[in-house]
């Protein structure tokens, strides 16, 4: 059968380069290995959307944990906001990282969850897919 990305292709959906989406039972995994840039933000969040759209699909693993680069506090909140403006509150979204890239205070994830995103932070997979798919 088509993979995914060449479905979406079809459909129209711009698939930003270092990113892969795939689908896993009950979820999408949304794989980015590029370098942080805000662009590659928006990019990301514009494919996930639209490929939940396509898929029907309200649970989502963002996988960053191969990410390269880093993030500033502002950064973070520029994500989340503009996350908050293109993501429907309706999807739930595990986001991984890596220990080192997460916040002790995890600022990214109060940031978006103050703007009514459904959004956990997890440095664990097992934890992130258990939280996800409950």
């Amino acid at each position: 059968g088509l993979s995914l990305i060449r479905l979406w292709s079809i459909y129209g959906i711009h698939m930003p380069d270092n990113l892969e989406i795939t689908k896993a039972e009950g979820y999408l995994r949304v794989t980015f290995s590029g370098t942080f840039s805000q662009t590659a933000v928006t990019d990301s969040v514009d494919a996930m959307v639209a490929a939940c759209a396509k898929e029907e699909c309200a649970k989502v693993l963002f996988d960053c944990r191969l990410m390269k680069g880093e993030m500033s506090v502002l950064d973070r909140y520029a994500a989340a906001q503009y996350g908050a403006l293109k993501i429907p509150h309706s999807l739930k979204i595990a986001m991984l990282g890596r220990a080192d890239q997460i916040l002790p205070d995890r600022f990214f994830e109060t940031a978006a969850r103050n703007r009514n995103l459904n959004v956990t932070v997890f440095s664990d997979v097992d934890k992130a897919v258990a939280w996800l798919t409950n």
